[in-house]
């Protein structure tokens, strides 16, 4: 396995005035990025960090965060991105589970442990104050388990906030995989819009480094998302159902591009929003993927039909006889970073991961998706998943979105549990929390009808734009319980 460093220094050498990381304002060759891995090292070696110090990266996703990452990869630090809107306690919350070295930040931090900070604007010649920060509990941080080489912070949208622990090897094979799947070459240009504390933003850093192709960072700026597209001439874009349903709000004709590929990742496309995508896109190889931040990629699927697809190369699987998917392979995670416990539940005893995700398998031998292992609930006795009342919902003609969460319900209630359905209505469509409930009482068994119906204007998400479904359940417990 060759190291990111020596990968870099022989894209540098080939290629050392060619772009790696862009964005509408900022670029950086292969050359630069060499340099100011070599001087970021030195930074750590001064302090007396050198080897694989624990870094929190909190900036605007651009080009100035890629090569950010991309050097604290290169020099064997152990980085973490975490989103610029990251509010102070939740950042108070990862530092304290991560116990960082060191963060690089472009915003003010109220951080008690804050110490040394260095300045380093200059060195990547960025707008932003961007301040390398030591924290005064360096010499007390524990060590972090051997083989370590970066971070993933989950968001907690269903449960504790954890920091999933990715190994050298399996950086390197989810690197691999992505070029071998994508067919990707040192000419290519592909195209970035999915944060880098997303495992698949930052896996289009890795791969980049590891082909010597160029990464173009669509920013939140003004630029609309198809002019972009087609002017950096990008061969591939990874996207998440959101940003696809954001963009055929404005897009039914067919588009011309350079796109080889892209893919759908993070979640599926309704039907209706999948023909649609094809429609805009012909000619382009249009990828469903599935996937875990703990797993990476485990299926992908190049056709049109519903089940998950082939397996990615280098991976196995089992279903456990309750239809659990569990995922075997050399891009499965380390654990969860000082969170031992947590981290053996997440393993079968043959080190695959437990994904607590559903699958059923039909004659032909293809997996298909039918729920998850922990939104099963017992109500009335009687045991049911929550994504069976949310399919009933999203059946309905006005409803684009339908989320279901329980609550324990009071001591001595006979529900057992207090069940809550939130809902996003399709634009230029109108429903009550009234006439949806009448609707779903008609479709479903006593115990899967909600006692609240609430319609939100939006979902409320995390900042890696999944369904924020534990502030949904405390907006519940306010419906019902206060």
């Amino acid at each position: 396995m060759t190291s990111w460093k020596e990968s870099l220094f022989l894209s540098a050498q080939k290629y050392p005035d060619k772009n790696v990381f862009v964005d509408e304002t900022t670029n950086f060759s292969y050359r630069r990025l060499d340099d100011i891995t070599d001087r970021i090292k030195s930074i750590f070696v001064d302090k007396g960090v050198d080897k694989y110090p624990r870094v929190l990266v909190i900036l605007p996703r651009g080009a100035v965060s890629a090569a950010i990452l991309a050097s604290l990869l290169c020099c064997e630090a152990v980085g973490l991105f975490l989103d610029v809107k990251i509010s102070e306690d939740e950042l108070r919350t990862v530092i304290d589970k991560v116990r960082p070295h060191a963060i690089i930040s472009s915003r003010w931090l109220n951080q008690p442990s804050q110490g040394f900070s260095q300045d380093i604007s200059a060195l990547l010649n960025s707008s932003l104050p961007l301040q390398l920060i030591f924290l005064n509990s360096l010499k007390e941080n524990e060590e972090a388990p051997s083989g370590l080489r970066w971070l993933l912070h989950t968001s907690g949208s269903s449960g504790e906030a954890k920091a999933v622990m990715i190994s050298a090897e399996n950086l390197w094979q989810r690197a691999v995989t992505e070029v071998a799947d994508f067919s990707l070459t040192s000419q290519d240009t592909i195209f970035n819009c999915l944060s880098f504390s997303h495992d698949l933003g930052l896996n289009q850093v890795l791969c980049t480094l590891c082909v010597g192709c160029t990464l173009f960072i669509k920013s939140r700026s003004v630029t609309p998302f198809l002019p972009a597209l087609q002017n950096t001439g990008a061969v591939g874009v990874t996207a998440t159902p959101l940003v696809w349903i954001d963009f055929l709000k404005n897009h039914s004709e067919p588009v011309v591009t350079n796109l080889r590929y892209l893919t759908i990742s993070g979640g599926a496309l309704s039907r209706s929003h999948e023909l649609q995508l094809r429609r805009v896109f012909p000619g382009t190889k249009v990828l469903k993927t599935y996937g875990q931040t703990e797993t990476f990629r485990t299926f992908i699927n190049d056709s049109e039909s519903a089940d998950l697809g082939r397996l990615i190369s280098g991976v196995s699987i089992k279903v456990t006889p309750e239809g659990e998917l569990v995922h075997y392979g050399n891009t499965t995670m380390l654990g969860y970073l000082f969170q031992a416990e947590q981290s053996l539940k997440a393993f079968d005893a043959d080190g695959g991961v437990l994904t607590k995700d559903l699958v059923e398998v039909d004659p032909a031998g293809k997996f298909f998706l039918k729920g998850r292992s922990d939104d099963v609930v017992k109500r009335f006795e009687q045991r049911f998943h929550l994504c069976e009342v949310e399919g009933i919902f999203k059946s309905f003609a006005s409803v684009h979105e339908a989320v279901a969460v329980c609550i324990e319900a009071p001591a001595g209630d006979w529900r057992q549990y207090c069940l809550g359905v939130f809902v996003e209505l399709k634009e230029n469509t109108k429903a009550t929390s009234e006439e949806l409930l009448q609707q779903v009482q008609q479709r479903v068994s006593y115990f899967k009808v909600p006692d609240k119906v609430i319609v939100l204007a939006q979902l409320p998400r995390t900042v890696s734009q999944k369904v924020d479904r534990m502030q949904l359940k405390q907006m519940l417990k306010v419906e019902v319980l206060v």
